[in-house]
C-alpha cells in the first residue's frame, strides 16, 4: 500500500553525492543495470571525460597563456571550439588520434601544474581516473563496473525517484537536483516524508559554486541545510546529516591548514588534522539546527558501496524506529 513506503528525500547542493547515494541504493538493494543502461554510463563516463579535457583546457589557457602547449595539435584538437561558449558543438569522434591527444595532454607538465590549481576553476572530481584509463574506455567493448558508474557524473535536473524494497520494507528515495535554479522544485515532495538525508561534500571546503564563482560551497551547503533542516513539514521526519567525500577530504586537508582558509578563521583545531577538520565542519552544521530535538551524523564516501551499506543500515533503524514511534503517538 502506498501509505506503507518509506519515503527517504536526499536534499543537499549541486556536486554533493545525492546521486551517487541514489545509485548505491539500487546496486545495494535493486535489480543489477541492463545492458541499455550500462551503455547509457558509458556514454556519460566519455562525456565527462570530454569535459574535463576541455576545463582543463580552459584552465591552462587562464593560468599559462603563453605556454608552448597551446600551440600544440593535441591543445588544438581537444580544446573547447571557439565561438561555442567553451563546449564542443557536436560530441567529438573517439578516434585513436583524439584520445591520444588526451593522453599526451594529461601527461603534459603544464596540465598537471594546472590540476594542482583545480580548487580555482570548476572542475568535476574523480573524474581523473577514468583519463588514466582512456585506451580501455575509448574501446567499443568497454563495460562500465559497477565502480565505474558510481563514479560517472550526471546532472540532476528535476525530481527522480528510485523505488525499492529494503528488507520488506518499500523505501522511495528521491533525489533532487542541487543547483539553485533546480531548489524551487522540491517543495512538490515535502508531504510524508519520513526521512531527510542531506549530503554534503566535505571536500568541497575550497571550492565556489558552479552557478556563482564568489560563494563557497561549504557556505552554500550550510544555509541550504538551516534552511530546509528546520521547515515545519519535516517536524515527525528523522534528519540525516551525511559528511560525504571523506576520502577526498582526508587527502586534500594533508596539505590545507582551514585556519588559514578564506571563511574558517574560527578554526580551533589541529593544522591539517583530517579528524579535527570533520568535527569542525560537523558542529558548524549543528549548530544550525534550530528546532529538531536531533540530527544523526555519518561521516561516509558515497562511491564505497561497503561504507554506504553499513552507513544506511543505521540509518534505516533510525527512521523505522522514528516512524513507528510516529505512528503510536
Amino acid at each position: 500500500m502506498e501509505s506503507e513506503k518509506v519515503k527517504v528525500l536526499l536534499l543537499g547542493t549541486g556536486e554533493s553525492g545525492k546521486s551517487t547515494v541514489m545509485k548505491q541504493m539500487r546496486i545495494i538493494y535493486g535489480d543489477d543495470y541492463t545492458a541499455d543502461e550500462l551503455e547509457s554510463f558509458k556514454l556519460t563516463i566519455q562525456h565527462n571525460c570530454v569535459d574535463f579535457m576541455q576545463a582543463m583546457c580552459k584552465a591552462v589557457a587562464g593560468f599559462f597563456p603563453g605556454d608552448e602547449v597551446l600551440k600544440t595539435p593535441e591543445f588544438l584538437a581537444v580544446a573547447p571550439e571557439s565561438g561555442t561558449g567553451g563546449h564542443y558543438r557536436t560530441f567529438p569522434d573517439w578516434s585513436e588520434e583524439y584520445v591520444n591527444a588526451m593522453r599526451t595532454l594529461w601527461a603534459h607538465q603544464t596540465f598537471k601544474a594546472t590540476f594542482e590549481r583545480r580548487s580555482e576553476f570548476q572542475l568535476q572530481e574523480g573524474i581523473q581516473k577514468f583519463i588514466e584509463r582512456l585506451p580501455e574506455i575509448a574501446d567499443d567493448a568497454f563495460v562500465p563496473s559497477k565502480d565505474d558508474v558510481l563514479a560517472c557524473r550526471l546532472r540532476t535536473r528535476g525530481i527522480n525517484e528510485e523505488r525499492l524494497n529494503v528488507d520488506g520494507q518499500i523505501f522511495c528515495f528521491f533525489d533532487v537536483g542541487g543547483q539553485r535554479n533546480e531548489r524551487r522544485k522540491w517543495l512538490r515532495i515535502f508531504e510524508d516524508v519520513h526521512a531527510v538525508v542531506f549530503i554534503v561534500a566535505l571536500s568541497e571546503f575550497n571550492q565556489t559554486l558552479w552557478e556563482a564563482n564568489d560563494v563557497n560551497r561549504i557556505s552554500e551547503a550550510l544555509n541550504v541545510f538551516e534552511e530546509y533542516v528546520n521547515k515545519d513539514e519535516f517536524e515527525d521526519s528523522a534528519i540525516i546529516l551525511f559528511l560525504n567525500k571523506s576520502d577526498l577530504f582526508r587527502e586534500k586537508i594533508k596539505s590545507i591548514d582551514l585556519k588559514e582558509t578564506h571563511g574558517y578563521r574560527d578554526y580551533t583545531g589541529k593544522p591539517f588534522d583530517y579528524d579535527d577538520g570533520v568535527e569542525y565542519f560537523k558542529n558548524k552544521f549543528l549548530r544550525r539546527n534550530l528546532t529538531r530535538d536531533n540530527v544523526f551524523v555519518h561521516v561516509t564516501t558515497a562511491t564505497d558501496t561497503n561504507s554506504v551499506n553499513v552507513v544506511f543500515n543505521a540509518c534505516k533503524k533510525v527512521i523505522l524506529e522514528r516512524n513507528v514511534r510516529n505512528f503510536i503517538s
